[in-house]
């Protein structure tokens, strides 16, 4: 068992579980600004794609329209792979701090 000094009381000594709810949280925000830094350079790809298929196309204005769609298309894209990423990695600590918990656990319904 760990223990931690509370942050209100600088005197007071609290027990917590060391897989706390604290402790997936902050594994998911690290997650979070990691696939947030990927979704920007998607983004920036798609933009500069979309602008030289746009300008090959259409020119100038195919190339401002196309680096618009192109920015729009991918981070949708990348949006919802992100999510989809997001909850399957929350979903896999949980099971992982349910199975250490169940193994730590004892008495009559271990």
């Amino acid at each position: 068992m760990s223990y931690y000094v509370n942050r209100r009381e600088t005197n007071a000594i609290v027990p917590y579980n060391t897989y706390s709810q604290h402790d997936l949280n902050s594994a998911s925000v690290a997650k979070k600004i990691r696939m947030k830094r990927q979704r920007a350079n998607c983004i920036i790809g798609g933009t500069v794609g979309g602008a030289i298929l746009g300008g090959v196309v259409l020119g100038p204005v195919g190339a401002v329209m196309g680096g618009a769609g192109g920015a729009a298309a991918t981070r949708k894209v990348c949006k919802t792979r992100e999510k989809r990423r997001q909850s399957r990695f929350e979903q896999r600590q949980f099971q992982q701090q349910v199975l250490e918990v169940r193994s730590q656990s004892t008495g009559i319904f271990a």
